[in-house]
C-alpha cells in the first residue's frame, strides 16, 4: 500500500524570509507544535539540517498513514541558492517500507 499525506499551507512573507524556516532545522523543531493533527513529535536523530541529517517524524494515530506510528526521514540535498529542500522519508513498520521524495521549492 502507498499513500500520500501532503498539505499546502500559503505562508505571507517574502521566500528569502521563509527559507531561514525551511532550509534548516527550525521547520523540524516547530512542525509537531505547528500541525498537532499531522505530527505528534519530530526528532533530529542526527546532523544540522544539512544533506545526511536524520529526522524520526512521529504521527498521531488516524493521520492517514496507515497506522505507522513514525517514519524517518533522510535530508538527501539542500540548495540555498535555489532555495530547494530534498529528502528521502522511508515510512517503516515491520517489513512494509514506501520511499518517496520530497522537495520543498520556495520562489
Amino acid at each position: 500500500m502507498v499513500g500520500r499525506i501532503s498539505k499546502e499551507i500559503e505562508v505571507k512573507v517574502p521566500a528569502t524570509e521563509a527559507w531561514k524556516v525551511y532550509g534548516n532545522l527550525q521547520l523540524a523543531k516547530i512542525v509537531g507544535e505547528g500541525l498537532p493533527d499531522f505530527f505528534s513529535k519530530v526528532e533530529i536523530v542526527e546532523g544540522d539540517g544539512s544533506a545526511g541529517t536524520i529526522l524520526y517524524v512521529f504521527v498521531p494515530p488516524g493521520a492517514g498513514t496507515a497506522g505507522l506510528p513514525w517514519y524517518k526521514e533522510k535530508c538527501t540535498a539542500v540548495d540555498d541558492e535555489r532555495r530547494v529542500k530534498d529528502a528521502d522519508p522511508s515510512c517503516t513498520a515491520n517489513s512494509f517500507h514506501v520511499i518517496s521524495f520530497i522537495s520543498f521549492n520556495l520562489e
